[in-house]
Order: structure tokens, then sequence, then C-alpha cells
């Protein structure tokens, strides 16, 4: 909620969800207002987190389409490699899409690639404040 509430009125977003398959909130960007922040928060809590995700393509997938100009990935960080990393800069080369990295990763490895990730697309890392 407060990466929404920081954006500007004007800007517009989604969310596409990677668990074992790709889930959108909607057909397409919405434009950034307190009603539609409330129900995309609303959305996103309400919907089912699985796991499973394949990172490399989810952001090889969302940096191709070129819809976006920032991926705010929120993750563990498994399965990330080097050969994987090279995989997302390749896609990522055209469209220069920033990629903002929230780690939820507990294995320092982990940590590390998702730091590299983000630095490398002109994103931001910060790990997550476990809760107890």
């Amino acid at each position: 909620s407060a990466a929404l509430d920081g954006m500007a009125q004007s800007s517009k977003f989604g969310f596409t969800l990677f668990n074992t398959e790709s889930v959108m909130m909607g057909d397409a960007r919405i434009v950034n207002n307190l009603d539609t922040r409330k129900n995309a928060v609303n959305w996103l809590l309400s919907t089912e987190v699985k796991g499973g995700t394949d990172i490399k393509a989810a952001l090889c997938a969302l940096c191709e389409k070129g819809d976006a100009d920032t991926i705010l990935l929120l993750s563990d960080g498994e399965p990330l490699s080097l050969g994987i990393i090279e995989q997302i800069q390749r896609s990522n080369a055209i469209t220069r899409v920033n990629i903002e990295v929230i780690s939820l990763a507990k294995i320092e490895y982990s940590k590390h690639y998702l730091g590299v990730v983000s630095k490398l697309n002109a994103g931001r890392y910060v790990e997550a404040e476990p809760r107890d």
C-alpha cells in the first residue's frame, strides 16, 4: 500500500502475480487514485500465494512485453543463478525496465542474486522486515 501511496496521481499501474502461473489484475494498467489503490490492495491480499515462481520466465515476459517502466519483484530469490540473471539482462536490453526488489530471502546467496538483479536493472534492493 505504501508503494502505491507514494506514486503520482497520474501514474498507471498493474499487478501481475506469478505463482505456478501468471495472474493479472484486470486487462490493462489503471490510473492511480484512492479507489484504485484500495481495490488493488484488496485484490492482492485476497489472492492465494502458491510459490513455485519461475523468476526468469516472469521477469523476461514482463520486460519483453514492454508495458511497464518499473517492475516490483517480491521474492525469496529461489532459484536464481548468474545464468538466469544474464538471460533477464538480455530480455531487458531494449525496454530497459527498472526492476525494484523486495527480498524475502533467508539464504545469503539468494539475497546476493536478488541484489544483483536490481542493481543491473536500475532498481533498488530492500529486505522485507520479518514478522513474528
